[in-house]
């Protein structure tokens, strides 16, 4: 099933519809095009600066980013880069925070769709593996991460349009427009 689903996948970069895929999503795009997830060079947890490299300034779907963006974290890994895949931003930690691949599909490893709520939860679920990362460059504690303006970061990435889609089971996004669009067997 695993294989099946990871091939369908694939297809995505093959669409017209615009998909932004998070964190292990982008990781399994990387992996069905051929380029399996690696080891990030740090683990990062909390909200650090992004930067947008020289092919990202230039996507004209990201015109709206700052050329540098604080954003939320939490990983260990990192996507694969297939063949002809493009690194449009990076942090000091891990050198592939969001990738295209190919013309409509992007592989956000970070998280700009982070709200106060989802990262309290967060929290309180993982507080082990936040405990046993502390102390690592790209770890913040509790108190630090939620001290955050995640208000601020989700409207920086238009957090009314696409990150609302993202957590409703849409995507966001067509040849004519940003929007969000319903996915096959969503609710």
């Amino acid at each position: 099933m695993f294989m099946s689903r990871t091939k369908d996948l694939a297809l995505l970069t093959r669409g017209s519809m615009t998909a932004a895929i998070v964190c292990l999503g982008a990781q399994l795009i990387g992996a069905s095009l051929g380029a399996d997830s690696e080891h990030a060079e740090e683990a990062e947890i909390g909200v650090y600066p992004i930067r947008l490299t020289a092919d990202g300034a230039a996507d004209p779907r990201l015109a709206g980013f700052a050329p540098v963006l604080d954003v939320g974290h939490w990983h260990h890994d990192m996507p694969g880069l297939a063949s002809g895949a493009k690194v449009l931003a990076s942090s000091g930690g891990c050198s592939r925070q969001i990738i295209q691949y190919g013309e409509f599909v992007y592989g956000f490893q970070c998280h700009p769709e982070f709200t106060r709520e989802s990262v309290t939860s967060m929290i309180g679920n993982l507080v082990g593996e936040l405990a046993a990362s502390c102390g690592r460059p790209y770890v913040q504690d509790a108190a630090e991460i939620l001290g955050h303006a995640f208000e601020s970061m989700n409207a920086v990435v238009g957090e009314a349009k696409w990150a609302r889609c993202l957590s409703s089971g849409t995507r966001w996004g067509s040849r004519s427009g940003w929007r969000c669009r319903p996915v096959s067997g969503a609710r």
